[in-house]
């Protein structure tokens, strides 16, 4: 996620919306890296 765009996303839904989309994010990596 480009940090101008999670900057925005955090200013907007606040840092639990923020952390949420973080996890997400690492799980999608992690996923992704299992191949």
């Amino acid at each position: 996620m480009d940090p101008v765009a999670t900057r925005a996303y955090t200013d907007a839904h606040g840092d639990t919306a923020f952390t949420t989309t973080k996890m997400f994010d690492l799980m999608l990596a992690y996923l992704g890296k299992r191949d």
